[in-house]
């Protein structure tokens, strides 16, 4: 659309198509950038192709019989873990006597040790629970950054299955019956982490809340992460020409 007048100096009329100001000589199209319509299906083009390949492109170096044969029998065994993590029930508790509870248990206490020496008590008391996720999500980051999509699975795997750990510790914030690992109740220690984190937020009434929303994140981050691993080992299975029903 031609200018009716000069945007610097406000010289009006312009005579037409001129590409300066008779008056102050501004140049237009420096003075004033074109308006680009860009078409927004287009726009983060290049933004989906690096995710789509960052979260579903075959390593091409990992794409032989022994890595497949590999990959597959860690799904099977993840795939049975995570159906027995997911059909657990938030009062039933099995979770967190499960062996994997053990390993949470170790970033959970490393975590209250790590945040405690660098930050305040509330940030302490957070610590161990904030660890316990943070450490399977730079797993996860990891296998992405070496664009291997199915290690990264197993690290979103590992995410959700920390999170329903730490549900029935949610839960217990108000009744305090939980054992917990020197031996002795909430109520016998006075209290435990999200006891003091949730009524220090005045939400200590939205505990069992707040146990169900984990419980559930969790089992739809593990479900999600087998999805995703169960694509990656199908597509490289049609690569290697593996007939998968068979």
């Amino acid at each position: 659309m031609p200018l009716s007048h000069c945007p610097k100096c406000g010289f009006n009329p312009l005579p037409p198509s001129t590409p300066s100001c008779p008056q102050c000589q501004v140049i237009f199209a420096k003075a004033r950038p074109p308006i680009v319509f860009v078409d927004p299906p287009r726009r983060f083009e290049r933004q989906r192709a690096w995710l789509k390949a960052m979260l579903f492109e075959l390593e091409e170096d990992k794409v032989n019989p022994y890595f497949f044969a590999g990959r597959a029998l860690v799904y099977v065994t993840f795939l049975a873990w995570g159906l027995y993590f997911v059909t657990r029930t938030l009062s039933s508790g099995e979770v967190m006597r499960s062996w994997w509870h053990g390993v949470d248990l170790v970033f959970h206490e490393a975590g209250h040790t790590i945040m405690g020496m660098l930050f305040g008590e509330f940030i302490m008391f957070l610590g161990g629970s904030l660890f316990q996720l943070l450490v399977p999500f730079v797993v996860a980051i990891a296998f992405l950054r070496q664009r291997d999509p199915f290690g990264a699975s197993i690290g979103l795997w590992w995410v959700g299955q920390s999170l329903m750990d730490l549900a029935p510790y949610i839960g217990d914030a108000r009744a305090l019956e939980l054992m917990l690992l020197g031996g002795g109740t909430g109520k016998e220690i006075e209290g435990h982490d999200w006891e003091y984190l949730l009524g220090k937020l005045g939400l200590l009434r939205y505990d069992r809340v707040l146990a169900y929303a984990a419980h559930y994140i969790g089992a739809a981050l593990i479900l999600l992460a087998l999805a995703w691993g169960g694509w990656m080992l199908y597509k490289q299975s049609r690569r290697l020409g593996v007939d998968v029903n068979a």
